[in-house]
């Protein structure tokens, strides 16, 4: 998978569903922010 290296991604998924899906984007250079949009 290509590397995110400074790319900010938008995670809309509630904070119980997306703690996986966050720690990949991490990993390939991400900065996620997490912004819950359905609780």
């Amino acid at each position: 998978m290509a590397s995110l290296s400074g790319k900010r991604v938008v995670v809309t998924r509630p904070e119980a569903q997306s703690q996986r899906f966050v720690e990949m984007l991490v990993n390939l250079g991400a900065n996620p922010i997490c912004l819950p949009v359905i609780e």
